[in-house]
């Protein structure tokens, strides 16, 4: 394809298809970016790794999406980032999940075990004698989903803990949430996050999941992963409904504008050209 095509640039995507393209370009002298779209530090292992290793310095260039991927590689002056573009979501339209007939805390994300929600659950339980009128919205489906109500079970809290399943449009439903949490043992770039914050919601995530779109105190709450004490404080602190809880859902708002589409994109524009 690439001998019939002859493009200016090959944009290849994750390091299976880095090291593909970048064979396949040599011989056709080729210019190749490599993009990033995973945490390096966890994700490939074994000889995929080694084979990343070697093919990502062939690229022009290093596309990540986090300052911490770009920090992890630091081979020449070829790492930029370029987050993922945040299009607010829609909140009009008709959500396919139901919402919980009180207030509620939501996390969105595939159960399984790199998500955390098994930290979210041991943080709300911690909590949930104190807010007796604030239940928790998991949104989405995996691996991990019976463990995590038998969890729920356990705890004494499953008819507080929905799971809704797979969704399409959450949005209509999310909106309403007190709070949003990203629980991550680590991300690529944590879209779900991101659009959270451009709904206005007080969001809080672990300090290796959130790709750079918190700043503590202003526009959301950091803790460590696998940390279910710091969750269920920082948890506390967002449901307690302080003027600065508001403001910090204000703030993160922001991130609409500044991760719009055209300026995503006018960065994608400067790395090809």
């Amino acid at each position: 394809v690439l001998r019939q095509e002859r493009p200016d640039v090959v944009l290849a995507f994750l390091a299976p298809m880095v090291f593909t393209a970048v064979l396949a370009a040599r011989p056709l002298n080729l210019s190749v970016i490599a993009c990033e779209r995973t945490d390096p530090r966890i994700w490939p292992t074994g000889i995929w790794r080694r084979l990343r290793d070697w093919a990502y310095p062939q690229c022009r260039a290093i596309v990540c999406q986090t300052p911490q991927a770009a920090a992890f590689f630091m081979t020449t002056a070829k790492e930029v980032v370029i987050p993922n573009a945040v299009i607010k979501p829609d909140v009009h339209g008709i959500a396919d999940i139901s919402s919980p007939s009180k207030k509620f805390i939501a996390s969105l994300g595939r159960l399984s075990r790199e998500k955390g929600h098994d930290v979210l659950i041991e943080a709300f339980a911690q909590i949930s004698g104190k807010f007796p009128d604030i239940d928790l919205l998991l949104i989405g489906d995996g691996p991990e989903r019976k463990a995590l109500e038998e969890q729920a079970a356990a705890h004494g809290i499953f008819s507080r803990v929905h799971f809704t399943g797979e969704s399409k449009n959450p949005f209509p439903v999310m909106a309403k949430a007190s709070a949003f949490v990203l629980p991550s043992r680590f991300e690529g770039f944590p879209n779900a996050l991101a659009e959270a914050m451009a709904l206005g919601l007080p969001c809080l995530a672990t300090n290796e999941a959130h790709g750079g779109l918190i700043q503590e105190g202003e526009n959301g709450l950091l803790v460590p992963p696998d940390d279910a004490a710091a969750m269920a404080a920082a948890l506390e602190k967002l449901l307690s409904d302080t003027p600065n809880v508001a403001t910090m859902g204000e703030a993160a708002a922001q991130v609409a504008d500044d991760l719009s589409l055209e300026a995503v994109l006018g960065q994608w524009d400067q790395v090809i050209s």
